[in-house]
């Protein structure tokens, strides 16, 4: 599979505007952050996290979806799992965003029934982290998991931007292309209504330490 280049703009992640259907490729993940980015003041925390991904916009997918996340980070290391229940066999973009809260049916602002990417980030806000197949490399997307799927991906936290998991969430998008989706939903830049739709979302916690004796 080739490399998905720059399925978000990161213009359209910040002004959490409409990317439409046709949007334009924008560069992005590298060079200076503005002053004000919220990211500056996160600290990486070592610490093992944990977050349940639970449907939404289930009506879309195959079966009821339904997944996890396992993250840990230990010294200058982050190490990140996840799998996902699903009969479509369709790439799954999977996403750790700024918000601190999944996305619900009250979040379905034009009322068409399906909480779409642009009405999700509202809530969920910009991308903090791409969970793809190179994660040390935010600047340029990568291959992202397909299917039925189980992922498993190691960074050191030096080629990242400084992070502060705790409370965050991870959206998780993708649906059959015969699924039929109204004209209202949004798409992420050029892709497909079905490839840009949510369909499970997830906090993430942070695990308690267990003490050895």
């Amino acid at each position: 599979m080739k490399k998905i280049n720059k399925l978000i703009p990161a213009a359209c992640l910040l002004a959490l505007a409409s990317c439409g259907g046709s949007g334009s490729s924008a560069s992005g993940g590298g060079g200076t952050r503005p002053a004000d980015d919220p990211r500056e003041e996160m600290q990486a925390a070592e610490g093992t996290y944990k977050a349940i991904l639970r449907p939404y916009n289930f009506t879309v997918a195959g079966w009821i979806p339904n997944g996890m996340t396992d993250i840990k980070i230990t010294g200058h290391m982050i190490e990140v799992k996840s799998w996902l229940d699903d009969a479509a066999n369709v790439v799954h973009m999977q996403n750790i965003h700024l918000g601190t809260e999944c996305p619900t049916i009250a979040n379905d602002s034009n009322g068409d029934g399906f909480v779409d990417f642009n009405e999700s980030v509202q809530v969920s806000k910009q991308i903090l982290l791409h969970l793809d197949a190179d994660i040390e490399s935010q600047s340029e997307i990568s291959v992202y998991p397909k299917g039925n799927f189980t992922y498993f991906q190691t960074a050191s936290l030096s080629s990242l931007i400084p992070l502060n998991l705790e409370g965050k969430v991870i959206i998780v998008t993708g649906a059959a292309a015969n699924r039929g989706l109204p004209a209202t939903v949004s798409q992420i830049n050029n892709q497909t209504r079905e490839f840009s739709i949510p369909i499970a979302c997830g906090v993430i916690e942070r695990m308690p330490e267990i003490a050895n004796n």
